[in-house]
């Protein structure tokens, strides 16, 4: 498996963090089906997706190409990602020609500080 070309930041729902990024306001939608996904940890390269329902994990097959709607505070970007892992409570994704608009979002989201 290919490592990681950034550093992840995990996101702990409703909990404060060193990077001050809340769950509430990062999230993705998948286009496919319109289901609304926590994002549970986040970096320039990618993201990873928290899974509430077992069931969701079919959405989310490995090597998958998916699409959607990254919501970082108020701010909406269209994506594309590869799916690159699964676990039981989180989809690992890569982003795929991420826009410089959602990269400046995710590079200002991840270097606020509390």
């Amino acid at each position: 498996m290919e490592k990681r070309h950034h550093s992840r930041t995990r996101l702990s729902p409703g909990v404060a963090i060193d990077v001050a990024v809340e769950v509430a306001t990062e999230q993705f939608k998948l286009a496919e089906n319109g289901k609304v996904f926590g994002v549970a940890d986040l970096s320039l390269s990618g993201m990873g997706i928290r899974i509430l329902d077992q069931n969701d994990l079919l959405y989310f097959p490995i090597r998958k190409e998916i699409q959607g709607t990254l919501k970082i505070k108020n701010e909406k970007h269209e994506i594309k990602a590869w799916v690159r892992s699964i676990r039981p409570d989180q989809v690992g994704c890569e982003f795929h020609a991420l826009s410089p608009g959602a990269q400046a979002s995710v590079s200002h989201a991840l270097s606020r500080k509390d």
